[in-house]
């Protein structure tokens, strides 16, 4: 008898951050079959694929990169079924990023270097690239919508379905994400006096606190200067104002996501709702816009005192600018 590998020799915390992966890249590319894009059918096929070989412990740095040039390879036939037949999202600066961070992964796959460093930088860029694609048609009605059946149940506000907001240089006012129609509803311009003013804006209880003006970039390349206000454990606290009682409200904060992984404690009218998990960093596009998820349970008047306090000790919570959505 001769011996031999059986399994997978992939470290734990990297065979998650791979689940995790593919999963955004088939959420992306699902996005784009709903607008009609007829190739992203194949991203979505190969990262099925992809996934069913990572659930049978059969992949790992030795068929992980043969598995990539596939997927990335229906990523770029789908860029090409994009700029041909759906010039709208083509035309897109996010788009144009999109095709040009496929080429990137085409050309770190070329190398050939198949070693621990390559697959965390493939990761990181393919990581990169989703987040760019899910951007590109962030806020877009689907052109294709699966048919449904009809009930008298509301849509739930889920805040997965704000994912691809995140990298937007600029939200909308108005926003359809996942059945659902945001509307901006309120807006903060940090360090504004009469805007701070206004919406009693005020650190508390802060070890350390400090202004900041940043010129940063997101992950379509869209560079954007701000000024913003970082306050180190304690919380800060600001008014939200035209709500509407008994719907959900969604706080979408620009941050400096060089400064991540940690959690906040999120209050509204001196009652715990939840935790706002800031998971990952990108000391690179470092601009995101990060959402909170207030329940219509929560909203009862239309003024909501909204509290975020740091729980994760000696960590820089930063904010340079804040919108508030209500759906329709």
């Amino acid at each position: 008898p001769k011996g031999g590998f059986c399994g997978s020799v992939l470290p734990p915390n990297l065979r998650l951050r791979l689940e995790n992966l593919l999963n955004l890249v088939r959420r992306g590319a699902l996005e784009y079959t709903r607008r009609g894009v007829i190739a992203a059918h194949d991203v979505v096929q190969a990262c099925n694929t992809a996934l069913m070989l990572m659930y049978t412990n059969a992949l790992d740095l030795r068929n992980v990169f043969d598995v990539f040039r596939l997927i990335v390879d229906t990523e770029s036939e789908m860029a090409l079924d994009v700029d041909v037949h759906h010039p709208t999202i083509a035309q897109k600066k996010e788009f144009s990023e999109y095709r040009r961070q496929v080429e990137i992964l085409r050309g770190l796959l070329a190398e050939n270097k198949n070693n621990l460093e390559s697959y965390q930088n493939l990761l990181a860029y393919q990581a990169k690239c989703s987040e760019i694609a899910l951007s590109a048609v962030a806020g877009e009605k689907p052109l294709i919508e699966a048919p449904v059946e009809k009930s008298t149940e509301k849509k739930v506000a889920n805040i997965n379905d704000w994912e691809g907001v995140k990298a937007m240089p600029q939200p909308k006012p108005q926003m359809e994400l996942e059945g659902l129609t945001w509307v901006l509803v309120d807006e903060i311009e940090i360090l504004n006096k009469e805007s701070e003013d206004k919406h009693l804006f005020a650190i508390k209880e802060a070890k350390d606190s400090y202004r900041s003006r940043q010129k940063l970039k997101y992950p379509d390349g869209t560079t954007v200067e701000d000024t913003g206000r970082a306050h180190v454990d304690g919380y800060s606290e600001f008014k939200c104002m035209n709500i509407v009682p008994g719907r959900p409200v969604v706080v979408v904060r620009r941050m400096d996501y060089v400064y991540g992984d940690y959690e906040l404690e999120m209050g509204i009218n001196g009652k715990k709702v939840g935790i706002i998990s800031c998971v990952g960093t990108d000391r690179v596009h470092r601009w995101r816009n990060w959402p909170a998820l207030v329940p219509a349970e929560h909203v009862t008047e239309t003024s909501l005192m909204f509290r975020q306090q740091s729980v994760t000790a000696g960590r820089d919570i930063n904010m340079f600018h804040i919108w508030v959505y209500q759906p329709k």
